[in-house]
C-alpha cells in the first residue's frame, strides 16, 4: 500500500451560522470551551456574537477541516471587503480576549493547507488573513503561522494586549494576607463604611435574577466614565446566557436602593473571568469598585473554589494589585502572495517593521545628544 493510500483524506466545508455546524464540528468548539473553562471558545459565544454584533450573516464563515469525514479543525472567521481586496479576520471584536480555534492534536501545518485554500476561495480576491487575539506560546499559534507561510502567505506576529491572571488554591485568608497593607486597609475600612451608611453587597447568580442584574448593571454603567456600548443588546444577552448556564456572577454594591457599582464575572468550570466593571463616579469616595472586587473574589474562592481568576484584556495598573501573573496576547496578520494587493500589503508591512525600530533608535539618539549638549541645555533655560 502506498503512502498516499495511508494518508487521511482531507476536505473542507463552509458554514455561515454556528447553528449550521455538524455535531462533530460544534463538539470541537464546545470541547475547547470546557477544557479551558472559557466561554469565548464555544458555540454559545459565537451564537451570541451573531445575534448581537455580527448581524449580517453574509460576513460570517465557519471553515471546517475534515479528515476522512471527521471534523478536526474549525476556524470561525468574518469577511471584510475593501478596495484592496477582501480581508478574512477572526470572528471576534473588542469583547473577545482570546481566540483559540480548535485544532486536533495530530494536525501538521501541511494538513491545514486545504483550510487556508478554502479561505482563499471564499474571500477571493483575498488580501489578508488576520487571527487575533491568541496565545503566542500555544501550539495553535505556531502551527497556524507555519501553515500560512507554507500556503504562500507572508505572515507577521503582532502584540495585542497584556493579560493579567491569578493562579490560586482558593484560600481566601491566605490570598488577602498576600495583598499590600494599603489595599487590605482600604477593603476593610470602606466595606465597614458602606455597611454603616446603609449599603450592602449582592451577588446574583440565578436565571430569575437576570432582569434585576441587567437593570442594575445598566444603571451603573450609564453613570460611569465608560462610553456607551456600541452593541447595546450584547451585555444583556450575555447575562441571560450565563444565568441560564449557571455561569453568572453579577456583583452589585448598593447604597440604600441605588446601585453604585456593578461587576460581571463569569465562572466556567474552575475559572472565573472578570468581564465588565463599572461604578458610579459620584460615589467614588466609597471606593465601591475595590469593595465589590474583594467581595467577588471571596465568593469565587469560597463558593466556586476556582483555580484561576482572569482579568482578560488590558494592562491597567490596578490589575497587578489583584493578580499574580501576566501573559501577552498576540495576533497573526498574513498577506496573500498570490494577489497583487496581498504582495503590496506584505511589502509595506515588512518595510514598516524595518523602518520603525531604526526611526525609534534615531530619535532616541537625538534626544540623548540634545541632553548632553551644554549649549542646547543653556538655550532651553533662557
Amino acid at each position: 500500500m502506498s503512502d498516499n493510500e495511508n494518508r487521511p483524506r482531507l476536505s473542507t466545508e463552509v458554514f455561515q451560522r454556528v447553528a449550521q455546524l455538524p455535531a462533530d464540528a460544534a463538539g470541537l468548539l464546545n470541547s475547547a470551551e470546557q477544557t479551558h473553562g472559557d466561554l469565548q471558545l464555544g458555540t454559545d459565544w459565537f451564537s451570541l456574537l451573531e445575534q448581537s454584533v455580527f448581524t449580517n450573516s453574509d460576513q460570517i464563515r465557519y471553515f471546517v477541516l475534515k479528515s476522512d469525514g471527521q471534523a478536526v479543525a474549525v476556524l470561525p472567521m468574518c469577511l471584510q471587503p475593501s478596495r484592496a481586496g477582501n480581508d478574512a479576520v477572526t470572528l471576534s471584536n473588542f469583547y473577545t480576549s482570546w481566540y483559540h480555534p480548535p485544532l486536533a492534536e495530530h494536525l501538521t501545518a501541511a494538513d491545514l493547507r486545504p483550510l487556508l485554500d478554502a479561505v482563499r476561495r471564499e474571500a477571493a480576491p483575498l488580501r489578508s488573513i488576520r487571527l487575533a487575539p491568541m496565545d503566542r506560546d500555544a501550539k495553535d499559534f505556531g502551527l497556524l503561522e507555519e501553515a500560512l507561510r507554507q500556503a504562500r502567505f507572508s505572515a507577521f506576529g503582532f502584540f495585542c494586549f497584556g493579560n493579567w491572571f491569578l493562579e490560586t488554591d482558593s484560600n481566601w485568608s491566605r490570598y488577602l494576607a498576600g495583598r499590600d497593607g494599603k489595599m487590605r486597609g482600604t477593603i476593610k475600612r470602606m466595606t465597614r463604611r458602606l455597611f454603616e451608611q446603609g449599603g450592602r453587597l449582592e451577588i446574583l447568580t440565578d436565571p430569575s435574577d437576570a432582569p434585576r442584574a441587567i437593570m442594575a448593571y445598566e444603571h451603573v454603567y450609564a453613570k460611569s466614565w465608560k462610553v456607551p456600548e456600541p452593541f447595546p443588546t450584547f451585555i444583556p444577552d450575555l447575562v441571560r446566557l450565563c444565568a441560564n448556564r449557571g455561569w453568572l456572577r453579577m456583583g452589585i454594591a448598593w447604597l440604600g436602593d441605588v446601585p453604585i457599582a456593578a461587576q460581571l464575572w463569569i465562572v466556567r468550570g474552575r475559572k472565573a473571568s472578570i468581564f465588565k466593571l463599572a461604578y458610579d463616579e459620584s460615589f467614588s469616595e466609597h471606593s465601591p469598585g475595590t469593595v465589590l472586587s474583594a467581595a467577588m473574589m471571596q465568593h469565587v474562592f469560597e463558593v466556586d473554589s476556582v483555580l484561576c481568576v482572569d482579568f482578560l484584556s488590558g494592562d491597567d495598573p490596578y490589575k497587578k494589585k489583584w493578580m499574580s501573573h501576566r501573559r501577552e496576547r498576540w495576533g497573526l496578520v498574513a498577506y496573500d502572495q498570490r494577489t497583487a494587493w496581498g504582495q503590496l500589503s506584505g511589502l509595506r508591512e515588512r518595510l514598516a517593521r524595518l523602518v520603525k525600530p531604526a526611526l525609534a533608535k534615531y530619535r532616541l539618539g537625538l534626544q540623548k545628544n540634545r541632553i548632553a549638549d551644554p549649549a542646547e541645555n543653556a538655550k532651553e533655560r533662557t
